[in-house]
């Protein structure tokens, strides 16, 4: 399962994303700037709860696909910005490079 954060920038804001769901108990999550994977479906009482324990943070659990998207290329964005991409990536158009993310 993929749930979709809003204003996450940094790597702080991956260490209190990570936080929040080990006080919830949710194991098995991989977590990256603007997302993160769970391994196993969560209820939608654990999301919620997901959702207002983050947003005490200042983040945003997104809930529709619009939303989803343009929050993931504003994270690639990022990225791209502070260098933190493949080598392929770095020399590479920001169209070309949204593109190879799916988001064009």
């Amino acid at each position: 399962m993929d749930i979709y954060i809003k204003n996450m920038v940094c790597n702080r804001c991956i260490l209190v994303v990570k936080q929040e769901l080990n006080k919830l108990n949710i194991e098995g999550s991989d977590v990256s700037l603007g997302e993160v994977h769970v391994a196993n479906e969560i209820s939608q009482e654990q999301l919620q709860r997901l959702g207002n324990n983050l947003a005490a943070h200042g983040f945003e659990v997104i809930d529709n696909r619009t939303s989803s998207v343009i929050e993931k290329i504003k994270t690639l964005i990022i990225k791209k910005a502070r260098n933190d991409v493949d080598e392929k990536y770095k020399r590479m158009k920001l169209s070309n490079y949204l593109s190879e993310h799916r988001c064009g």
